[in-house]
């Protein structure tokens, strides 16, 4: 059966964490990282890159699939990697899954719903650990095919990526992520009158 087709009961139901700091999938539980707060908020919705004038016109995207739609990929997504969302206990394992989520979106057709529930999963999953740059990785590739709001996925990726940091270097690759996504959008926008 290809990936995508209805399948059993089996799903991803990643909508977050719970105040337990477990990530509840329906394949199992991920543990998570203690919350930490990071006031990035103003910084990180202002920073996402917005098209310039006099730039060419981007490629039409995909719209974001229905909720029907990625109810049946997440089912999908849960049965192929039900046993990578249980065995996933520390920040690598963790990458290495979202990896592989990512790997498989680019062999599903493009635009699919299963590819948006793979890249969508991934970001969530490594943004939980507090790898920015992966995290930031799968939201590109999610934005380059759907019309998602750019600012809004990069601000959710930068901060529950800082809140879910735990080491300096995650600290600083958040922030170092804030600022180049903060330069580009000048870059793009132009300097002010």
């Amino acid at each position: 059966m290809a990936f995508g087709q209805q399948r059993s009961n089996a799903r991803i139901a990643f909508d977050g964490v719970s105040d337990d700091k477990v990530i509840r999938t329906d394949c199992g539980e991920m543990p998570h990282a203690p919350s930490r707060h990071v006031s990035l908020v103003p910084f990180v919705l202002a920073v996402t890159p917005v098209g310039a004038a006099g730039e060419p016109a981007a490629q039409p995207k995909t719209p974001v699939p229905d909720a029907e739609a990625k109810q049946t990929a997440k089912r999908a997504a849960g049965e192929l990697f039900a046993e990578r969302f249980q065995q996933a206990k520390t920040t690598a394992e963790k990458t290495a899954l979202a990896t592989d989520m990512m790997d498989a979106a680019a062999k599903v057709q493009a635009g699919s719903a299963d590819q948006y529930v793979s890249l969508k999963t991934a970001r969530d999953v490594v943004a939980g650990t507090g790898d920015a740059a992966t995290a930031l990785q799968a939201a590109e590739r999610l934005l380059e095919q759907f019309d998602e709001s750019a600012a809004e996925l990069t601000g959710e990726t930068l901060l529950t990526a800082a809140r879910e940091a735990t080491t300096s270097a995650q600290h600083k690759a958040v922030a170092e992520a804030a600022l180049s996504a903060n330069d580009e959008a000048v870059r793009l926008l132009g300097s002010p009158p």
